[in-house]
């Protein structure tokens, strides 16, 4: 499963840029991600919404908190971490007059910001059309957000599976990761066939056999 994949492809988004603050973009990106997990996964039955609004939220929220105590819009820095993200997301300048994006104080906020692409993940997933295509509507979840560490070849690796569900017309076992980006990269193959390799061999997931990765 895993010798086929090409070990030696680097992804674009490692590249370096002198446009961006990619330490800002990164832990902007991660946080929006741990943050979209638990919206996306917190409202199908079986999942403890609970369980997803742990630790590691808490601290993304506070990551995006800290963006907008850290930020100096008016500054010339053009790697400042808000305009950095902006930039990125192809929003800058626009975003800075969007009441949308706006605190109580009436000044940008970038957790305002953060929030809007959550609730679009959340619109996504909660789609009835796209649950019913995916066969979780009528499904069972078996797996939410769930670590793992697995041995491969003698090495040791770790992570955090998602979602892992039974299809409710066919009965297949899915694996499924989400993705906020748009953009597809030959590591998600690698992490996705990681991942279904740790979920057949792992003793405390309960399943034999990954019928499909999404």
């Amino acid at each position: 499963m895993l010798n086929g994949l090409d070990w030696d492809v680097s992804p674009s988004e490692d590249l370096v840029s002198d446009t961006f603050d990619w330490g800002a973009v990164r832990d902007y990106s991660a946080a929006v991600g741990t943050l979209a997990h638990r919206d996306a996964f917190g409202y199908l039955d079986g999942v403890d919404s609970e369980a997803l609004n742990g630790r590691p939220e808490k601290r993304a929220e506070q990551t995006l908190r800290n963006f907008d105590d850290k930020a100096d819009l008016d500054r010339e820095d053009e790697h400042d971490p808000v305009k950095s993200v902006l930039k990125w997301k192809g929003e800058f300048p626009g975003a800075f007059v969007n009441e949308d994006y706006r605190n109580d104080a009436g000044e940008f906020s970038i957790w305002e910001y953060a929030k809007q692409d959550l609730e679009s993940v959340q619109d996504v997933w909660t789609d009835p059309d796209l649950q019913r295509a995916m066969g979780l509507s009528d499904g069972e979840v078996l797996e939410a957000e769930k670590a793992f560490k697995a041995m491969y070849r003698g090495l040791e690796y770790a992570g955090r599976m998602d979602l892992v569900a039974e299809h409710g017309r066919t009965g297949e076992n899915m694996l499924i990761d989400l993705k906020t980006s748009s953009d597809f990269y030959t590591k998600y193959a690698l992490q996705t066939n990681a991942y279904r390799y740790a979920a057949e061999t792992v003793p405390y997931i309960d399943v034999e056999e990954i019928d499909r990765v999404m």
